[in-house]
């Protein structure tokens, strides 16, 4: 019974795949998903007491995220070009976020495993080979950027500021990486519910 309401939950947020395409509904589940994480990962920042630019980008990445779901899901509308301009807006938050928030010594790196996880798993083909250079090049450049012009990044004003945003940050970001690969499972391998 449990399989089951579960798998219904699955298909009222991605859609039948009468309706949709196999891309366009992990599409669909994955957007709403990235869109919690980006909500949640302002909430986060917000109640650390961190700088406010690690916040905003966090709620814009995640109206957007809820504004393509809506043209997906709702008005069934599809591009592969949604997963690029998702892509883009990531890096650039990322790379917002990661110089207000100690650099190499924040959580970014956690975060963008969980960006390759889920834009992996949204694109497929060559886009999936694009996609991850695009996120290569902009850890290495970060890194380089951070090993350059040191006084560019705003570090944490405490240790324990820092113990505690990486940790959550750890921690939420392993449940969506599980989450989405349950997910993931569920629409593409079709299992017998009987």
């Amino acid at each position: 019974m449990t399989r089951v309401k579960n798998n219904f939950v699955v298909k009222i947020l991605s859609g039948s795949s009468d309706e949709f395409s196999l891309e366009q509904r992990l599409f669909n589940v994955m957007i709403l998903l990235l869109s919690m994480l980006g909500f949640f990962g302002a909430y986060h920042n917000l109640t650390l007491g961190l700088n406010m630019y690690t916040v905003y980008p966090s709620v814009v990445g995640g109206i957007l995220c809820i504004y393509f779901y809506y043209l997906s899901r709702v008005k069934k509308k599809y591009s592969e070009n949604y997963v690029y301009v998702l892509v883009f807006t990531a890096v650039t938050i990322i790379s917002i976020v990661f110089f207000n928030n100690s650099g190499s010594a924040g959580p970014i790196v956690i975060l963008h495993l969980c960006l390759f996880n889920i834009f992996i798993l949204i694109s497929n083909g060559r886009n999936q080979l694009i996609i991850l250079s695009i996120l290569l090049i902009n850890v290495s450049a970060l890194y380089f950027i951070e090993y350059k012009f040191e006084g560019k990044i705003l570090h944490y004003s405490s240790n324990t500021e820092r113990f505690w945003d990486v940790l959550v940050t750890f921690l939420y970001s392993t449940i969506f990486m599980v989450v989405s690969t349950i997910i993931f499972k569920k629409i593409t391998i079709k299992k017998d519910l009987k």
